[in-house]
């Protein structure tokens, strides 16, 4: 049994909050808090527990619960849920409880400012829903407030890349766009998820009944926007678990009371294609969209960001969002985000719903091309195409150092290098065991550079001869320079350290690339041709053992002394 205890509304430093103990048999006692600016604490809701309710009923299925409230509920809400939205989830899918709930029945109506209200991202779901709503043409539709949420959705997503400070950018844009848009901004926050302590999307629909309906004084009409797909997603079968917005339609109506608020769908009867151009027509939205998992700016990796591009591309619209994202990077890499597409098609479930609309478009428009990236990727299903970059990436490195480590006095050059720099101490950003860290490392008593630190998260108690900062850092200690030894994106991360160092930062591999500026066009010269030749070498191995297979000869002997003259002379 959970039990919500009875709300209590309390103003300190600024803040107003309300909150409830909450009881499970078995369990310690836990306090759940929704808390605003206490210029809004006038507008939270205290004499029912339908906000708390809505928040938890989702947890209480997952965990087998019934739940017993302290303060009386709405009537409208409790038969709602009890009898149509949690009998329906627990009909369809046996790992769902039928959770009973226990409380008085109130009717007395909310007294309410009639505010009109959305939250806001800075994402194409909620852009929509604010294209729409900002200027409606519907009465007692129209968007009179903004809210920002912080509770711990977004922790998942950036708990590696500096939370805290991704989550403070991204606030100031937020309240730079709802200056811009001439709307109050209401940020919200709770402590639920440390509770629930499930994923964001198992339970964020619950987050924000949460949030509303605690302020429901103030909201009369609320949207919630839809998840980047249409109402034709809509299921309740086997949802234990999964992403509770395919329900949305069911939930928003049962919690939707005469004496509360009235929840709407946001966009919901648009796909991502159809959002994008509503957004395409509001200015602000162009020059603001962010979409990103994993930053406070669009990564162009992470697969929000490549829904958007491709998106944008079929639409013919990314120019348009050069504000946005870049651009001219999308254009030279855009037959590896065609083949991210056609993968995600053949063998993602739910990434090709969302991308089915995009693909369609662009294969109708390049049917050649993207059926030759098709068959590349039928041959190949059974390689990874992430292994795969991976290899080539440290294929390029290992080149690059055989190359440098050719060239006549190298560490002469280096050091005369970090000498002309003023470097004396620098700070490693890559993992200790990598080729790139391990060079450097080598390296750096011989150009006379101290390692300060080197930023690679280790687990406690782990022994290093070089002491470690975790990648979550912010306040870099004095140095010289960074360098980033990582191989895998390394311009996003020097993008992010540029955000808050002041201090130079380098890749590693410019700065061994500085002492080949020195070399003369003969070696330049000699190094490729050697590079040619290991790459004959491979080549006609692999040939000469293919030949033999169709032949079946036995050519043992012949073949041994072959490949040891080539080696001899390679």
């Amino acid at each position: 049994m959970i039990i919500i205890g009875k709300l209590h509304y309390k103003e300190e430093n600024g803040f107003a909050r309300v909150e409830s103990i909450i009881k499970t048999y078995g369990k310690p006692d836990f306090l759940i808090y929704v808390e605003v600016e206490q210029a809004y604490g006038k507008y939270l809701v205290t004499d029912r527990a339908d906000a708390f309710l809505a928040g938890l009923f989702i947890k209480a299925m997952t965990a087998g619960e019934d739940i017993t409230c302290e303060d009386p509920v709405s009537s409208d809400l409790k038969f709602k849920l009890e009898k149509l939205l949690i009998r329906t989830l627990a009909k369809h899918d046996e790992r769902f409880h039928e959770t009973q709930i226990y409380a008085d029945i109130i009717d007395e109506p909310i007294p309410n400012a009639g505010a009109v209200g959305t939250g806001i991202s800075l994402g194409l779901d909620s852009f929509d829903t604010i294209a729409d709503t900002y200027d409606s043409k519907y009465p007692g539709m129209k968007l009179t407030h903004l809210v920002t949420f912080n509770g711990g959705v977004f922790g998942g997503y950036y708990q590696k890349n500096n939370w805290d400070y991704c989550a403070a950018k991204l606030y100031k844009r937020i309240q730079l766009v709802a200056e811009e848009l001439k709307l109050p901004l209401i940020p919200i926050s709770t402590n639920i998820h440390k509770y629930v302590r499930l994923k964001g999307n198992f339970y964020s629909t619950c987050m924000i009944l949460l949030f509303i309906m605690s302020l429901g004084k103030l909201f009369k009409t609320y949207f919630i926007s839809s998840d980047g797909v249409d109402f034709s997603l809509f299921n309740v079968q086997s949802t234990y678990l999964d992403d509770m917005t395919v329900y949305d339609l069911l939930t928003l109506y049962c919690c939707s009371i005469p004496t509360g608020v009235q929840f709407i769908s946001g966009g919901g009867e648009k796909d991502r294609l159809e959002k994008l151009k509503t957004i395409s027509k509001f200015p602000i939205a162009v020059r603001n969209l962010q979409s990103c998992l994993t930053e406070h700016y669009n990564c162009m990796y992470c697969l929000k960001c490549k829904r958007n591009l491709l998106a944008l591309d079929a639409l013919n619209l990314l120019d348009k969002f050069k504000d946005s994202y870049d651009i001219g990077y999308y254009y030279i890499h855009r037959n590896e985000y065609l083949r991210y597409l056609c993968q995600q098609i053949q063998n993602h479930k739910l990434e090709a719903g969302l991308l089915m609309p995009a693909y369609q478009i662009i294969k109708q428009r390049e049917p050649a091309v993207i059926d030759q990236i098709e068959q590349d990727l039928g041959r190949t299903a059974k390689q990874s195409l992430e292994i795969q970059r991976q290899r080539d990436i440290y294929k390029e490195y290992s080149r690059l150092f055989r190359n440098v480590l050719a060239i006549p006095n190298y560490i002469d050059k280096l050091k005369e290098w970090f000498s002309l720099n003023n470097i004396k101490t620098i700070i490693i950003y890559g993992p200790g065991g990598n080729e790139s860290t391990q060079c450097l490392a080598a390296l750096c008593k011989q150009i006379e550079v101290k390692i300060d630190y080197i930023v690679e998260d280790v687990k406690k108690g782990t022994k290093v001869s070089i002491p470690r900062l975790p990648e979550s850092t912010i306040d870099y200690p004095p140095c010289d320079a960074v360098i980033i030894c990582n191989m895998d994106k390394p311009q996003v991360i020097k993008r992010k350290l540029s955000e808050f160092l002041t201090i130079p930062i380098y890749e590693v591999k410019d700065v061994l690339t500085m002492t080949i500026k020195y070399r003369n066009n003969n070696l330049y010269l000699i190094l490729k041709i050697a590079d040619f030749a290991i790459e004959l070498y491979v080549f006609l191995n692999y040939l000469i053992r293919f030949c033999m297979q169709i032949l079946q000869i036995n050519y043992l002997f012949f073949y041994y002394t072959f490949i040891n003259a080539t080696r001899k002379y390679a």
